[in-house]
């Protein structure tokens, strides 16, 4: 089992769980009731240097002859040539098996901001000790002096969770709320830090065929899951809590390189 880390607001990071239920995030394997699993459909996740990913069907023994003398481990998944597959399997896009938002996130962000928009309603007063995000970081809703007319991001600490919302701010509290969900939250910040052009730079270096990174902020659930085709690595006391490093595949780094950018991400590579 992965050691266990909770964020700030309660939820587990990705790639921290055990390689059964990692599995199950990729959908290689599916959970039925009463602790048994059963082996998902073959899926081929077609990656950009011309192999795909082998998600699901079974041991080596169940695939076609020539993919089980061909077949790649790596990490916790199978490579292999799709050109060998025939029509054995299913092809999947990155963004189809992900099942991220269709429209891309800038139309996703202005979807979301035009249906709140007609759901708003007013604040409670226990919305006074609410920070706004801004581009890149969380501030005191008390240290922002201008009114908005557009909706901003908020979140209030309950119970040693935080409650996110799109609201309007008026004399320095929330006045309008929509409640939204922490992933929606997650996505939205990413969409603010895209329009704004301040987008998270990840730098990765190579070394001996693995790709190290760190990522200091959570990935919206859907592209998480490919954080399961890697580990991470253990932290140390004096690491900022947020802040997790990775170890990933090289030949499979390509499929998160194209998930960063459905993010608007950038990634940087270290000598």
């Amino acid at each position: 089992m992965w050691p266990e880390y909770k964020g700030r607001d309660g939820e587990l990071f990705p790639g921290e769980i055990g390689v059964l239920d990692s599995l199950n995030s990729l959908g290689d394997m599916v959970r039925l009731k009463g602790g048994k699993w059963l082996i998902a459909p073959p899926k081929l996740i077609l990656v950009e240097n011309g192999v795909a990913v082998l998600i699901g069907g079974g041991p080596l023994e169940c695939l076609p002859p020539a993919l089980s003398v061909s077949a790649k481990v790596v990490g916790k998944v199978r490579v292999v040539d799709p050109a060998l597959c025939g029509l054995w399997g299913s092809r999947w896009g990155l963004e189809d098996w992900l099942g991220a938002p269709y429209q891309g996130l800038e139309e996703w962000g202005r979807s979301l901001l035009s249906e709140a928009l007609l759901n708003l309603t007013d604040a409670p007063h226990l919305c006074e000790g609410v920070s706004i995000y801004k581009p890149r970081q969380w501030v005191s809703v008390t240290e922002l002096s201008e009114d908005t007319k557009d909706l901003v991001l908020g979140r209030s600490l309950v119970h040693k969770f935080f409650s996110y919302f799109l609201c309007k701010l008026n004399k320095g509290r929330v006045s309008k709320l929509r409640s939204i969900t922490s992933d929606e939250a997650r996505r939205f910040q990413y969409y603010l830090d895209l329009i704004s052009d301040r987008s998270i730079v990840v730098s990765v270096k190579n070394v001996n065929n693995l790709v190290r990174f760190k990522l200091n902020r959570r990935l919206p659930r859907r592209e998480a899951k490919l954080l399961n085709l890697g580990w991470q690595e253990p932290t140390t006391e004096k690491a900022h809590p947020g802040v997790i490093q990775y170890v990933y595949p090289e030949e499979l780094f390509p499929l998160l390189v194209n998930a960063f950018g459905l993010l608007g991400i950038k990634v940087k590579q270290i000598l």
